[in-house]
């Protein structure tokens, strides 16, 4: 727990200790860090340790933006950005001591759409930029109905985040040493043609709201 703590969240405070003055001095700068939907919006369980460091990062975010104004610094910019699941080997390089294997949820974003999220963070700086319509459905559903999005969330993480069968290893994953050989870009859970249908279903969930929506302000509307 305090490595994770020291790599998530002293990591990104160390940087920014070290940028921030130099944007001070320059009277301008963006500051970007990838945080996660995972502790700065939702909860799941067996993942308090991550879920605690980058709601920390949000925090540390959130003050430091604060502070800055406080100063006059109105040229710098600190962003947060929260991306769901990514297509990383994240889960096949994560420290893991449940017993179970571990597999990612699906729908999940590519590299390059949080690529993407990043760049347009330095055209456009704000202070939160949720990556994907499953990220900002999720968000807007807890927000809605907090109780109700927890224990789907549980429920989802403990039969298809973690394998039901109980014979993985222990294993400190990346945790204390770099990937080495089996870094790669991609986790292999995404490609294209998911990618579309999950563009597509979005769009179709968002028409559909609206429309509903638009029927119910009809109905109140008075006669």
């Amino acid at each position: 727990m305090r490595r994770l703590l020291d790599v998530n969240v002293i990591g990104a405070v160390n940087g920014a200790r070290a940028a921030v003055p130099v944007m001070r001095g320059q009277g301008e700068g963006i500051l970007i860090d990838v945080a996660s939907l995972l502790g700065a919006v939702v909860q799941a369980p067996y993942m308090s340790g991550y879920a605690m460091s980058k709601a920390a990062l949000v925090t540390f975010d959130d003050v430091l933006r604060t502070e800055l104004a406080l100063m006059g610094a109105s040229g710098i910019s600190v962003c947060t950005v929260l991306p769901a699941g990514v297509d990383t080997p994240f889960f096949r390089h994560a420290a893991n001591h449940t017993g179970r294997e571990l597999r990612s949820l699906p729908p999940v974003a590519t590299p390059e759409r949080v690529a993407r999220a990043l760049t347009g963070a330095m055209r456009r700086p704000r202070p939160r930029v949720l990556v994907g319509p499953y990220a900002r459905s999720l968000a807007a559903a807890h927000t809605l109905a907090p109780g109700l999005t927890r224990a789907a969330l549980a429920r989802r993480t403990e039969h298809r985040y973690l394998d039901p069968a109980g014979d993985a290893p222990d294993s400190p994953g990346n945790l204390h040493v770099p990937s080495g050989r089996s870094s790669a870009v991609r986790g292999g859970r995404g490609s294209g043609w998911r990618t579309a249908a999950r563009r597509t279903a979005a769009a179709t969930a968002l028409t559909c709201t609206a429309l509903l929506g638009a029927r119910a302000a009809g109905r109140r509307r008075p006669t």
